[in-house]
């Protein structure tokens, strides 16, 4: 992968695959680096915004990561990973209603791939006391995917919580 990236060290495609893999595999600064160089070499890549907005989320730069997530979704409004992480940062920062509009894009899809989207919506409805609603997204995300722990463990947490 370093190899590919360095044959092509002016294409902003292999900067980004590399910034991604990198934030992957847990050397997340240099992810971030990387991805900053795909993004200086193409301002319009959307997906490299958006990982690397991502990335800064697991950092836990919350505003930085939102700037990022905006960009991408104003450059790609059909990528729903991004509206996603977009959510998973205004929740972050304790604005919920603005990320329950973010998740909103994301709630239409039935794919697997967007279960943790769903938990994080249930954690904004949970923190706006709307527990009903909240449990109702958790239990969607483990429809959509029966091996999401995070909607296991929040599941855990409601069942403990009614018993209380």
């Amino acid at each position: 992968l370093h190899a590919v990236a360095d044959e092509n060290a002016d294409d902003a495609y292999a900067r980004a695959f590399r910034g991604r893999c990198l934030v992957g595999a847990g050397d997340v600064h240099e992810g971030v680096a990387e991805l900053t160089r795909a993004i200086q070499l193409d301002r319009s890549f959307a997906w490299a915004y958006a990982w690397r907005g991502e990335a800064a989320n697991r950092l836990g730069a919350h505003e930085r990561a939102l700037k990022d997530l905006d960009q991408a979704v104003a450059l790609d409004p059909k990528h729903l990973w991004s509206w996603a992480w977009r959510g998973k940062s205004l929740t972050a920062l304790g604005r919920h209603e603005e990320a329950l509009l973010s998740f909103a894009h994301v709630q239409a899809s039935r794919d697997q791939r967007y279960a943790l989207s769903e938990v994080w919506r249930g954690e904004s409805l949970w923190a706006l006391g709307r527990k009903d609603a909240a449990t109702k997204a958790f239990k969607r995300a483990f429809l959509l995917n029966g091996k999401c722990y995070e909607a296991r463990n929040w599941l855990k947490k409601v069942e403990t919580a009614v018993a209380v």
